[in-house]
């Protein structure tokens, strides 16, 4: 079962945030060694619906990494870029991994909360 964490996001800054995957018996670190990883963020109460305001993973994607794969690390980021553009209020997120045989596991998922941005250029 995945951790719920909920974030906090300040429109049009970059967000940084690492998350470890945990062993839900021993809590202990899980290594990620040879997985790969991605995370998406979608309106609030909209999971299903196909519009993203964040689409990150390990690869052409990026903005999603694995940091410390012995330690079961992940790193999400949201480039200020792409925030800026975030007309919501809340949303909802997850970040999974896959292992080398393409089984994906979600590590942590829960809401989003945008603090808007009222300085612009």
């Amino acid at each position: 079962m995945a951790t719920k964490v909920n974030l906090r996001i300040d429109q049009g800054s970059t967000y940084k945030h690492t998350f470890t995957y945990t062993d839900e018996l021993t809590d202990l670190p899980v290594p990620l060694t040879g997985y790969s990883c991605r995370a998406q963020i979608r309106p609030f109460l909209e999971a299903d619906d196909a519009d993203l305001m964040f689409d990150g993973d390990d690869g052409a994607k990026g903005n999603v990494a694995i940091v410390d794969a012995p330690n079961g690390k992940v790193l999400l980021t949201v480039p200020a870029s792409i925030s800026d553009a975030w007309t919501q209020e809340e949303a909802v997120y997850d970040v999974e991994v896959v292992d080398s045989g393409g089984e994906p596991f979600r590590i942590v998922q829960g809401q989003v909360f945008i603090n808007k941005q009222v300085t612009r250029t």
